[in-house]
């Protein structure tokens, strides 16, 4: 799972659409297909292509640094985790600072790229870390409390059972979203509307996107940081 990617706002085109506006640009292809079954498709699609992307970014409300605590769970009443995008921590009670974030298991699988990063011993810990648990680890616990210390920014996609998703899939990638459900539901298999070789078609399309707008939320929404991917280095544009 990728992480430190980042930009500190929503990309354009916030708010919400309900999911059945696609449901005109979904019929045509698929006749005889019951609206649950597009709408579990929607949703599915939605979801991966935040997965893989990771264009949809929420700032969680302030959290509590505590001296003894090292881990710090992030999570959204709006969607389930994809990744951990950024945080800041309060130095002085005021003024908050970027810092990186680094995946452990990509530490883990190359060592040589950061010998120290997870024995630091400043009051100024510039680094944090994400483990398969996707919860955010301090490479240092500050030795006092800091009362709303911890900004935290996730990238997350919508849940299961939501019936709305993030405005942008519309207004940005309308197309791209419905060659993601057409594909779902044209390959599967001895169903009415079944069409493999349009479904494949479609699919092609589909995840042929995620490149692009990845790189999208880098280059062309808002302003953006890019990074290394194993130590999470940033820099302004």
């Amino acid at each position: 799972m990728a992480t430190g990617q980042g930009t500190p706002v929503t990309p354009v085109g916030t708010g919400f659409i309900n999911i059945e506006n696609w449901f005109t640009h979904i019929w045509p292809d698929v006749p005889l297909c019951p609206n649950p079954k597009i709408r579990e498709a929607i949703i599915d699609t939605a979801r991966r292509f935040l997965l893989e992307t990771e264009l949809w970014t929420v700032e969680l409300e302030l959290l509590n640094i505590n001296s003894d605590q090292r881990e710090y769970e992030a999570k959204s009443p709006q969607g389930d985790m994809v990744s951990l995008d950024h945080f800041e921590i309060a130095a002085d009670g005021a003024t908050y600072k970027r810092k990186k974030v680094i995946s452990e298991i990509a530490i883990d699988a190359n060592p040589d790229e950061r010998d120290d990063w997870r024995q630091q011993t400043t009051d100024d810990p510039d680094a944090g870390w994400t483990g398969q648990n996707l919860k955010l680890n301090l490479t240092y616990i500050p030795n006092t409390d800091i009362t709303a210390g911890l900004k935290i920014w996730i990238n997350i996609m919508p849940f299961d059972g939501a019936r709305t998703v993030p405005k942008i899939l519309w207004t940005h990638y309308k197309d791209i979203i419905t060659s993601g459900v057409l594909a779902e539901l044209l390959m599967m298999a001895n169903k009415p509307w079944s069409n493999p070789d349009l479904g494949s078609a479609h699919g092609m399309n589909f995840s042929g996107s995620f490149l692009g707008a990845r790189q999208k939320k880098f280059s062309g929404f808002t302003r953006h940081r890019m990074r290394d991917i194993i130590t999470t280095k940033y820099r302004d544009f």
